[in-house]
C-alpha cells in the first residue's frame, strides 16, 4: 500500500541521498574556497575569523589581475565571434548535406575533444615554431577557437536537427534563394542555440589554462596570472577572484541552458504550427 500524508513526504529515499552526497563530494572545495574568500585573515586558513568584504575591494585595485582580465575578454571575444561563424556553418552543413566524406569530416570535430590539451599545446607550439609565428595573444585565441569549435558545432547541430524541413523547404518554393532562406528562416530560429554555445564557448574559453600556458607570451591571460601568484603565496584575494569566477560560471551555464530549451521550445511550436497548415 503507497503511504500518504505526511508520512510520504518523510520516506527515505536512497537516490536523493546518493545524489547529495555525490555533490557535496564535488563541490565541498568549491564551497571551502568561497567561505575563505570572505574571511578577515592574512592566510588562507581555518578558523574563520570574522567576516568582510576587503579581499574584494584589494582584487580591484591589482594591476596584474586586471591586465589578466582584459587579456581573458579580448580572447573570449574574438574566440566567441570566430567559433559563432565557423561552428554555425559547420553544423548547418553536416547537418543540412550529405556528401561524400561526410561521416569522417563529422568525426574530425570531436578531435580537439579527445585529444589532451597537453598533446594539443604541443602540436601548436610546434606548428607557430615551424612557421615562424611568435606566441602572443593571437595564437592564444587560435588556440582557443580549435578547442572551443567542436563543442559550439554540436550544441548548434542539436538545434539543426530539431528544425522542420518543410520550413525550409516552403521558403524555397516561394523563390528565396538559399542564403536569404538562411538570412530570413534559419537563422531566427537558431538563434537561442547559437547563443546557448556561445555562452559555452565563453565559460570553456575563459577558464582555460593549459592551451593558454602553451600559447601565450608576454600578455598572460587571467587564468596564467592566477596561477603565477598561486606559486609564491596564496591569498584571499585569489580565492576573491575565484568565488567570482565561479558564480560568473554558474550564471552563464543556467543562460546556456535556457537559451537552449528556449529555442528548442520554439522550433516545437513552429513545427507544430507548419504540419497543421500543411494538413
Amino acid at each position: 500500500m503507497a503511504h500518504t500524508g505526511l508520512s510520504g513526504h518523510l520516506r527515505f529515499e536512497p537516490t536523493n541521498f546518493y545524489l547529495g552526497a555525490i555533490f557535496i563530494f564535488l563541490y565541498l572545495p568549491v564551497g571551502v574556497l568561497i567561505v575563505l574568500a570572505f574571511n578577515d585573515a592574512t592566510v588562507t586558513s581555518f578558523p574563520f575569523r570574522s567576516f568582510t568584504w576587503k579581499w574584494f575591494g584589494v582584487l580591484a585595485s591589482d594591476e596584474a589581475i586586471g591586465r589578466g582580465l582584459v587579456n581573458s575578454f579580448v580572447v573570449v571575444g574574438a574566440t566567441m565571434v570566430i567559433v559563432a561563424v565557423i561552428g554555425t556553418l559547420t553544423a548547418y552543413t553536416l547537418v543540412r548535406y550529405r556528401f561524400p566524406g561526410r561521416l569522417p569530416v563529422a568525426a574530425l570535430v570531436f578531435v580537439p575533444i579527445v585529444v589532451p590539451k597537453s598533446v594539443l599545446g604541443i602540436s601548436l607550439v610546434a606548428l607557430t615554431t615551424a612557421l615562424d609565428i611568435p606566441r602572443s595573444i593571437y595564437t592564444v585565441i587560435f588556440g582557443h577557437v580549435l578547442f572551443c569549435f567542436p563543442y559550439v558545432t554540436i550544441v548548434v547541430a542539436s538545434v539543426f536537427l530539431r528544425l522542420d524541413q518543410s520550413l525550409i523547404d516552403a521558403s524555397a518554393d516561394l523563390g528565396a534563394r538559399e542564403w536569404r532562406t538562411a538570412r530570413k528562416v534559419v537563422l531566427p530560429l537558431i538563434r537561442n542555440g547559437v547563443t546557448a554555445g556561445l555562452f559555452v564557448c565563453f565559460v570553456l574559453s575563459f577558464g582555460e589554462f593549459s592551451l593558454s600556458a602553451f600559447l601565450a607570451g608576454r600578455e598572460q591571460t587571467l587564468p596564467l596570472v592566477i596561477y603565477s601568484e598561486f606559486r609564491f603565496k596564496v591569498t584571499p584575494k585569489i580565492n576573491a577572484l575565484s568565488t567570482l569566477v565561479v558564480a560568473g560560471n554558474i550564471l552563464l551555464v543556467i543562460l546556456a541552458e535556457y537559451y537552449r530549451s528556449r529555442g528548442a521550445a520554439l522550433l516545437s511550436r513552429r513545427t507544430a504550427i507548419s504540419r497543421r497548415g500543411s494538413s
